[in-house]
């Protein structure tokens, strides 16, 4: 179930690079935009189906390679603990560094998942 959750964090993170779409449908739940800006964009289930891998909301943040080596440190420092290729924080939520990139400026996109269960 990890590798599906992560496969599915990574769909969630190509999702992003359209910079940002005001509705995104991952694994056929439904996402709507309520913050989107060219650095931050905040996406909110609309289904609320019974899915525990689907992530009730999740975070899209442009991030410079220094900037990320920063949150990563803040990250570590509240609690969050590095395992299957994120970080997972004590109040459940999920960080992990997309593979894909800003498509403007080449930075990082940061994706942090909210909700969702392992």
């Amino acid at each position: 179930m990890k590798k599906l959750m992560i496969i599915a964090a990574l769909f969630l993170g190509s999702q992003a690079t359209a910079q940002f779409k005001p509705t995104v449908v991952v694994n056929g739940v439904t996402y709507n935009a309520t913050t989107n800006t060219p650095q931050h964009v905040t996406y909110i289930q609309q289904d609320f189906k019974d899915f525990s891998l689907a992530a009730d909301s999740f975070y899209v943040d442009v991030m410079t390679e220094a900037q990320w080596d920063m949150s990563s440190n803040i990250i570590v420092s509240n609690g969050g603990v590095w395992s299957n290729g994120m970080y997972h924080l004590p109040n459940g939520c999920q960080v992990f560094v997309s593979d894909d990139r800003d498509k403007y400026t080449g930075d990082l996109l940061i994706v942090r998942l909210f909700g969702s269960r392992e």
